[in-house]
């Protein structure tokens, strides 16, 4: 895991690559509002958005970039901690519903035995079988899947992206670097 400072080096770098803006609000509104209607952060206690930057300010499209604060409890252990990661938002052209899509794990392969929750593709075998995919209308959530978003998923690396109606919201669910935020960056400006 990055601390706070080995993280904001990491943010400092990508501002100054990617050109990013710094900004105060997502789509005019308190981020901290935004963040928490998403239950990316479930397992955790969101605490606050550090920073939030707008991507490609040139583009209609709203993009944001940031870095969360949150705390979680050690499962073996009592103990509180809190760590930072880094998230990216998109304001997408159509509702979609409440979409979670997040790596699959061997207890989702067992309960979807029982319950058939997770959505597949037969065109796409290696999402499937890497991705678990929740939807609250699984129409709506086959027309956020086309080709091209499942492709653009697929090779992302413990990706976890949750779309909340028209915002979609998408982390790693592991510590990351340079290399992962800036492929959180290209991530969320093709899809």
């Amino acid at each position: 895991m990055y601390d706070s400072y080995e993280l904001g080096d990491i943010v400092y770098q990508l501002v100054k690559d990617y050109k990013l803006i710094e900004c105060q609000s997502i789509l005019g509104q308190n981020p901290d509002e935004i963040i928490e209607r998403f239950t990316l952060f479930q397992d955790s206690e969101y605490k606050f958005v550090n920073g939030i930057f707008k991507v490609n300010p040139d583009n209609l499209t709203e993009t944001y970039f940031g870095s969360v604060v949150f705390d979680y409890c050690r499962s073996h252990r009592d103990v509180s901690d809190s760590e930072e990661q880094c998230i990216v938002l998109k304001q997408m052209n159509f509702g979609y519903g409440r979409l979670l899509i997040r790596p699959e794990n061997i207890e989702d392969k067992l309960i979807d035995i029982f319950t058939r929750q997770d959505i597949d593709f037969q065109k796409f075998p290696v999402f499937s079988s890497k991705y678990y995919f929740l939807a609250d209308d699984p129409q709506l959530a086959k027309m956020f899947t086309n080709e091209s978003r499942l492709e653009i998923i697929e090779n992302q690396k413990e990706l976890i992206l949750e779309v909340n109606d028209y915002l979609l919201i998408a982390k790693f669910a592991r510590a990351i670097n340079y290399d992962d935020c800036s492929s959180l960056l290209k991530f969320i400006t093709s899809i």
